[in-house]
């Protein structure tokens, strides 16, 4: 590989392990707080919908039971 006029091209190696460590970490929370955000509204829907079919059990006049 030469430059112009027959002058070899230096090839510099970079050190990236800091970027590719910044990179790591970015990635890393941007998943845990999407999986998190997600969780929480499953969870949350799956609550009210426990929460609905006790409410529809406790209403019917033949149960003798209470909602704590």
């Amino acid at each position: 590989m030469t430059a112009q006029e027959g002058q070899p091209i230096k090839i510099i190696k970079k050190n990236q392990f800091g970027q590719t460590l910044i990179e790591f970490v970015l990635l890393l929370a941007a998943v845990a707080f999407i999986s998190f955000g997600f969780m929480s509204t499953v969870n949350g829907i799956i609550g009210e919908r426990w929460q609905d079919l006790a409410t529809r059990i406790l209403e019917d006049d033949t149960q003798q039971l209470q909602l704590q």
